[in-house]
């Protein structure tokens, strides 16, 4: 994954000197495998509960922007509207969700101000859209491409319908 590299050098006044190096994530990666799990894989299937997982960096395990994008196949049928509680990021209930043709982007909830912890991790993140929100399998068997973004990590995932 390709990354930045800063070097710094702090002396104190007392004579101590600390020395180090942070690596940062060159803009958006591109697209890593993910993991995509449906409740049904049956052509037609409505409705559907669909789960992706994707690996991206988390601060004090939470991820680091304010949205995630989760773009589903052309074929995938997609309500116009899908409430915030039919889908969780990490088991956390989404703050609102837009949906635009096969997109949904949605919208994590706000970070209390207050003291944060400096770590930062790579770990698994999943993104469940329960039944309840309305999703429809395509009605034609194939492999289907999902993506999800969270604006540092691409994935994609491939859905096969029999």
């Amino acid at each position: 994954m390709p990354r930045f590299r800063m070097e710094f050098t702090f002396r104190f006044f007392s004579g101590l000197t600390l020395a180090g190096a942070l690596l940062f994530p060159a803009a958006v990666q591109a697209a890593q495998p993910a993991l995509v799990r449906v409740s049904s894989d049956r052509a037609g299937a409505r409705p559907v509960a669909l789960s992706v997982t994707f690996r991206t960096e988390l601060r004090c395990g939470r991820l680091q922007g304010s949205t995630v994008v989760l773009r589903l196949p052309a074929a995938e049928r997609v309500p116009a509207a899908v409430p915030p509680a039919a889908v969780t990021v990490n088991g956390v209930h989404a703050a609102g969700i837009e949906v635009v043709r096969r997109t949904l982007t949605i919208s994590l909830p706000r970070r209390r101000p207050g003291v944060t912890c400096d770590s930062i991790v790579v770990s698994p993140v999943t993104v469940a859209v329960a039944r309840s929100a309305g999703l429809g399998n395509p009605k034609a068997p194939g492999t289907y491409a999902i993506s999800v973004t969270d604006g540092r990590e691409a994935a994609t995932a491939r859905l096969t319908i029999r």
